[in-house]
Parts: C-alpha cells; structure tokens; sequence
C-alpha cells in the first residue's frame, strides 16, 4: 500500500484505530445508558447484534465507521468509546 494512499493501516487493520482496554465495558455502557439491547444498538447501527456482543467482550474492535455509529446512537463521543475518560 502506498504511503499516500486514502486507505491507512492503524491498528493492523484497514481504516481502524487503535481501542484502548476497556473499549468493551464503555460501548456496553454507553448502551446500557440509553436504554437499549444489543439488538437495537445492531439494528440501529446495522450490524448483527453478536457483532455488538464481540465488541462488547473485546473479541473484536469495531472499524472506524461503526465506532462512530455507535457513539452517535449512544449520544457519546467516540474517542471516549476508543480510549475512555483521558480522551478529549
């Protein structure tokens, strides 16, 4: 991949960041807060609700559009989804 390609590498995925520990337990609060099920967090962000559930366990960390929205969905910023209460 070339240096100025639009797609970047970050994390050891394409087009994702890198989630700080604990990404898990703030989506899984963050949705909780608002009141909703893995599934309607998955129907509203469209994926499939065991999606939210690996993400949720830290299986699997979200790509940059689904962290986005997630946050939107939970009303919360994203970077405090990635890094947690230090992120501005």
């Amino acid at each position: 991949m070339a240096a100025n390609s639009p797609e970047t590498v970050v994390g050891g995925r394409p087009n994702s960041v890198s989630m700080a520990p604990g990404y898990g337990r703030r989506i899984r609060q963050a949705r909780l807060e608002v009141n909703k099920s893995r599934v309607e967090l998955a129907e509203s962000v469209g994926v499939h609700p065991d999606t939210i559930a690996r993400y949720e366990r830290e299986v699997t960390a979200p790509p940059d559009e689904t962290l986005v929205a997630i946050a939107i969905a939970c009303r919360v910023k994203a970077s405090w989804l990635a890094y947690g209460d230090d992120a501005a």
